[in-house]
């Protein structure tokens, strides 16, 4: 596939992913650096997060000298040169504080959106909660701001993804106007070069994992008393915001391999990792982006 040269103003293929934590985003990211033609970055902005808000972390000195601590200038590196054509970067909401316009309006964006339940329930594990820490209202902003400048992001919801990988990847592929490739499946175990220093505190179960595993997911547990009041106050951006996911792609609409006559080949049918092509994936992006039942309905089911 060839890329269509980013325009002056905006480039579709400098991919923002911006998510709440423990949503599965690292596993996102894993995916994208599997692609052959995508390189990641992982949470670009943290340290900059970090030295605006002084925030608490055990691993704090780390970040704040592995990265660089200005957001205008990690927006600068994000829209800058690249040495491959697609750049995925992997966000947390709350990190965008401190960041000017370029990044909004010269760039792709998509949200990664799990139910609050487990992101409560899983968060608390490693530091203690907050609405702020949880990054719901922040992930609502993000997407007014977007819409304000006609360019709503992208959403997909982290537990879709999680039960039906292929679909679900399939449709943001198309919806990002990118070739759909296999490869985006799975990875080998064990921590990845593009980690975040971070890592060891948050990264055990992505570690073990080769691909999106349910079974890697925390076991529902029963809240504490003291959770259920975080856990109310952060169902209200994640309805508003579901409502504008992005649903598995059909089975029906997902090609299929094609048997090969003996004496025949084709680049495809040799090459299992082949790209589709850029006019299936543009068709598949008119139909992919539909808004799921809205939140009344939801309730009510």
């Amino acid at each position: 596939m060839e890329f269509e040269k980013p325009s002056k103003d905006f480039d579709k293929y400098c991919i923002n992913c911006w998510s709440g934590p423990r949503c599965c985003s690292t596993s996102l990211m894993y995916a994208f650096a599997q692609r052959s033609d995508t390189q990641v970055m992982d949470e670009p902005l943290y340290a900059s997060y970090l030295k605006i808000t002084g925030a608490a972390r055990p691993y704090r000195d780390l970040v704040l000298s592995a990265q660089e601590n200005d957001a205008h200038k990690v927006a600068d590196q994000i829209l800058g040169p690249r040495s491959k054509p697609v750049l995925y970067a992997k966000h947390i909401s709350k990190h965008k504080v401190g960041m000017d316009q370029s990044l909004w309006q010269g760039a792709q964006h998509m949200i990664l959106l799990r139910e609050p339940y487990g992101v409560v329930q899983s968060f608390s594990k490693v530091v203690q909660p907050s609405l702020l820490e949880l990054g719901y209202g922040s992930l609502l902003e993000i997407y007014s701001e977007l819409r304000a400048l006609g360019r709503p992001p992208i959403v997909i919801l982290s537990d879709e993804l999680v039960r039906h990988p292929e679909p679900m990847l399939r449709s943001l592929c198309a919806a990002l106007e990118l070739p759909w490739q296999p490869s985006m499946l799975h990875w080998a175990p064990g921590p990845k070069p593009y980690d975040g220093v971070w890592a060891p505190w948050w990264y055990a179960n992505t570690h073990k994992s080769t691909g999106f595993d349910f079974g890697y997911r925390d076991v529902k547990e029963p809240l504490p008393d003291r959770l259920k009041p975080l856990l109310g106050e952060c169902w209200p951006a994640y309805e508003l915001l579901r409502r504008y996911a992005l649903k598995p792609m059909a089975p029906d609409s997902i090609p299929r391999a094609l048997s090969v006559s003996r004496g025949q080949s084709s680049a495809r049918s040799l090459n299992p990792s082949t790209a589709e092509s850029p006019t299936a994936a543009a068709a598949a992006a008119a139909t992919s982006r539909v808004i799921v039942e809205d939140a009344a309905t939801a309730a009510a089911a």
